[in-house]
């Protein structure tokens, strides 16, 4: 089927060097440059053309056990604060099927017919010829049998973000990450995803990772271990924690230039006595603790933003620590508190504390977007 009398609208065949036309008997015509016809793919998708000569850009992502009732929109927070919609996370497996309730939503399917010409141009030799085994040569091939199981796809609309300023995917998709959903090239070098993905046809809501923090790629690798390599909470947490500890690196790095004016001060005093200079070094140990440069960066360095899932990381800790009879703590010292059990004791937790810690674990993975977003070094 199709809505659109633009039937011989095409898209660039990309790496593989297919191109992509939909013919008049509503079906994908994938084919060479020259017109050479390779195969024709059908779907029980309405195709709607309505965007073709818009630009997208194009990503698959690993996401264990998505299902085909949860494409969501994806919208942006700009720097106002505000969101908008800025693109579509479509299940490879909802692409065939109207057994869900957005195969008429007319936004989608205009982005559902841009994700599967993009895949479509990039289909390997190999798995075209696969599928025609499957079907018999000169069969038209049904598009579930050419899509991949557990893999979603993100179009992102280029005019949209285009109007954002600043905006830059490779730094906006940790939210994604946190939801199991780990982008393709990643998920190669991570091995086997255990977790399901946490998406349920709600919007999906992202934001950028603050301008002051480097090293993406290896954000989103500790990110996707936390959220989708292990089961084990133990380790999950472990991975979450890492990302705090690059940050309190940071805060040490800038809290440095603050506090070395304290001691150069008290070593080129002439009247400072030995007292007073082990004073002066002292207070600048302690302002360089991990627990001060806890409070720093919750404080100082996100603004006091008041994080909406801090509180869920907080609750969760407060939680472990009392059923482990250990002495109650508030706030990001309660994280720091788990922190030091996991790292020191872990094998002190009994079966029935793992769900405690599980729920701390998945807490700090929510959480963790958020943070990296708001982090901010004070400039004063």
């Amino acid at each position: 089927m199709i809505n659109e009398s633009s039937a011989q609208s095409s898209v660039s065949a990309g790496s593989r060097g297919w191109s992509v036309t939909v013919s008049s008997d509503f079906t994908y015509e994938v084919g060479s440059a020259d017109g050479d016809v390779r195969c024709t793919v059908t779907t029980d998708l309405t195709i709607d053309a309505g965007h073709d000569g818009k630009r997208f850009q194009m990503s698959s992502f690993r996401a264990v056990g998505v299902r085909e009732n949860v494409s969501s929109q994806v919208h942006f927070r700009d720097q106002d604060g505000s969101y908008r919609r800025i693109g579509w996370l479509i299940p490879a497996v909802a692409l065939a099927s109207r057994e869900h309730d957005k195969s008429e939503n007319e936004h989608f399917l205009k982005y559902a017919h841009q994700v599967v010409r993009w895949f479509l141009a990039n289909l390997t030799i190999d798995a075209i010829e696969k599928a025609q085994e499957e079907t018999g040569f000169g069969t038209p091939i049904p598009l579930s049998r050419l899509l991949p199981d557990d893999v979603a796809f993100l179009a992102l609309s280029e005019e949209t973000y285009a109007e954002i300023l600043d905006f830059d995917p490779d730094r906006n998709l940790l939210a994604l990450t946190a939801r199991g959903l780990i982008r393709e090239d990643f998920a190669n070098q991570l091995g086997p995803l255990v977790r399901p993905a946490d998406v349920d046809g709600e919007t999906i809501r992202i934001q950028a990772v603050s301008a002051d923090i480097d090293n993406n790629e290896l954000l989103i690798r500790l990110l996707a271990t936390a959220s989708s390599v292990s089961a084990d909470p133990i380790v999950r947490f472990f991975y979450a924690y890492q990302l705090i500890e690059f940050l309190l690196e940071d805060v040490l790095v800038n809290q440095l230039s603050h506090v070395k004016s304290q001691l150069i001060s008290a070593l080129q005093d002439a009247n400072a006595s030995p007292s007073d200079i082990r004073e002066a070094n002292q207070a600048v140990q302690e302002e360089l603790s991990e627990k001060k440069r806890l409070d720093l960066l919750v404080g100082s360095y996100v603004g006091g933003a008041g994080l909406p899932s801090g509180g869920r990381v907080y609750t969760a800790c407060e939680s472990l620590l009392v059923a482990l009879g250990k002495p109650p703590k508030k706030g990001i010292q309660s994280a720091y508190a788990v922190r030091n059990l996991v790292f020191h004791s872990a094998r002190s937790l009994d079966v029935g504390e793992i769900p405690l810690l599980e729920a701390v674990a998945d807490a700090f993975v929510t959480f963790l977007p958020e943070l990296l977003s708001a982090y901010k070094r004070p400039t004063n």
